[in-house]
């Protein structure tokens, strides 16, 4: 089935550009220098330049070679220099390799010492969980404050989210929010898409849609958090698409189902397989809907697997294959998608392109009713009571 699925990405990334970013890097701000124009800064004394290079040499970019022991060497040559960001970085060298937690505590502290409000909220972090460092709680909150006073945002949400659970101190719902609107105003994508969850729903302050509108953009215009970055447009895709605090913007919301799939985000890639197939909103467009189908399959969207397996079954986009639309149909079954199950019951029943197998379609029935399938549990009720045969 792996393999069914990565022959069907072909097809999905002929039609789907994807985009790929370092997972979990931050990087320094990139100036427009070349390696041997920042190699000549570095060795001159230029710690941010020393790291600007380390970024370079760690992902392999500027027509660089990937090279980590020389990207980990110049961040620390940069922290040596009095480069704060560096220090921060040679430390997240550590954590994918060695995880040497009290070098990489020495490192926060380093940073920290030297301005960097990022290293200041790692190191409340190593205090607050006790890596490198014994456990300091109330340490480690001061922490978070320091660097959310030095506008690190990550730090005020952190914080934000301490002062919610009470346990460290007082729970204070009045300064949660005020930590969370600090740590959105400092570009924290998480933070806004937590303002905006609050303010859609009415949660702890008056609803209101447009400020809701008004925050998911920001976070979903941030990209440096790819993850609530990704999440917010696809919200604010989803409220452009029914109108809620907004005038109704189909091609707003399909612009925005697209970037939400381009950073593999899978119900992004599902909504807009679907507007693509039922011509809602935009042209109506089988292979497509396809190429988006199997991409949301990629990303554990179980429904999209059923889907792009309807879409193989009757030859729409692609050429018609029943074997696998069959695959497909399993594969939706094992991520329980109780719909995925029930089609698989009925190719099974019917054998329509692949051979009958009652056994087969017995269990995918009986999977679907267990996932909430409501026609699947009536047909086994049916069939149990009145011996009802497989439905057509």
């Amino acid at each position: 089935m792996r393999q069914t699925l990565a022959l069907l990405a072909l097809v999905a990334s002929s039609t789907i550009a994807g985009s790929a970013c370092p997972s979990g890097a931050t990087s320094p701000t990139l100036r427009d220098e070349s390696p041997a124009a920042l190699e000549r800064t570095c060795q001159a004394g230029r710690g941010e330049d020393c790291a600007t290079l380390g970024f370079y040499y760690e992902y392999g970019v500027k027509k660089t070679t990937k090279d980590p022991a020389r990207a980990r060497a110049l961040y620390l040559q940069a922290c040596d220099l009095g480069w704060g960001s560096g220090c921060l970085q040679a430390a997240l060298t550590y954590a994918g390799s060695d995880g040497d937690a009290i070098q990489i505590y020495t490192l926060h502290e380093r940073g920290c010492g030297l301005g960097d409000a990022d290293s200041c909220g790692a190191l409340g972090a190593n205090f607050l969980h006790g890596r490198g460092v014994p456990k300091d709680g109330q340490k480690g909150a001061r922490l978070y404050q320091q660097a959310c006073d030095m506008k690190d945002g990550g730090s005020c949400r952190s914080l934000a989210e301490l002062v919610a659970d009470g346990e460290l101190m007082p729970r204070d719902p009045a300064r949660v929010l005020q930590l969370y609107t600090r740590a959105c105003e400092l570009d924290d994508a998480e933070s806004c898409h937590w303002l905006g969850e609050r303010y859609r729903q009415g949660d702890g302050v008056p609803a209101d849609l447009a400020r809701a509108i008004t925050l998911y953009t920001k976070a979903c215009e941030t990209t440096h958090d790819l993850a609530a970055h990704s999440d917010a447009c696809l919200v604010l895709g989803e409220m452009h698409e029914a109108g809620e605090g907004t005038p109704v913007d189909t091609a707003r919301a399909r612009a925005l189902f697209t970037r939400t799939c381009k950073l593999n985000e899978g119900k992004g890639c599902m909504r807009m397989g679907r507007a693509l197939r039922d011509g809602a909103g935009v042209p109506r467009d089988p292979a497509a809907a396809a190429a988006f189908f199997i991409k949301a399959c990629e990303w554990y969207v179980a429904d999209a697997c059923s889907d792009a397996g309807l879409l193989l079954l009757r030859g729409e986009g692609m050429p018609a294959n029943p074997s696998l639309a069959a695959e497909m149909f399993d594969m939706a079954c094992e991520k329980r998608s109780a719909i995925g199950c029930s089609n698989a019951a009925k190719l099974y029943a019917t054998g329509d392109g692949v051979p009958k197998d009652p056994a087969r379609a017995s269990k995918a029935r009986v999977d679907a009713c267990h996932l909430g399938h409501q026609p699947a549990c009536d047909y086994l009720r049916c069939q149990i009571t009145l011996g009802c045969t497989p439905e057509p």
